[in-house]
């Protein structure tokens, strides 16, 4: 993660994005993101079907504010870094500790 875009090499597979300052927070103030799954059939007439049992990611750590100092502590700025490190048992617990079910967390946010 870089606030400089003159950090990403020429082959580097990048994502771009505006940091959101003050981050909507889960349960004791974990980042999240929601991964919801769609397809589209049609243009003309638009036709989208949007499959209802999606996921939330979460990430390993509080958030905090980002500093100079944590700007590359992913565990606190990504909440898909499960998906993008090896798999073992344990980062498989790990996974499932971090995933939750879109319906269960819009349940809880509507309580």
């Amino acid at each position: 993660m870089s606030r400089d875009p003159k950090e990403a090499k020429h082959n580097d597979l990048i994502i771009i994005q505006k940091y959101v300052a003050k981050p909507h927070l889960y349960g004791l103030g974990y980042k999240y993101d929601f991964r919801v799954y769609a397809v589209l059939t049609g243009v003309k007439p638009l036709r989208i079907y949007i499959y209802k049992d999606g996921i939330v990611r979460l990430c390993q750590s509080l958030y905090d504010k980002p500093t100079e100092k944590n700007i590359k502590n992913h565990k606190i700025h990504l909440a898909n870094l499960p998906a993008e490190i090896p798999q073992n048992d344990d980062q498989e617990d790990l996974t499932d500790k971090l995933t939750k079910s879109y319906r269960d967390v819009l349940d809880e946010f509507t309580k």
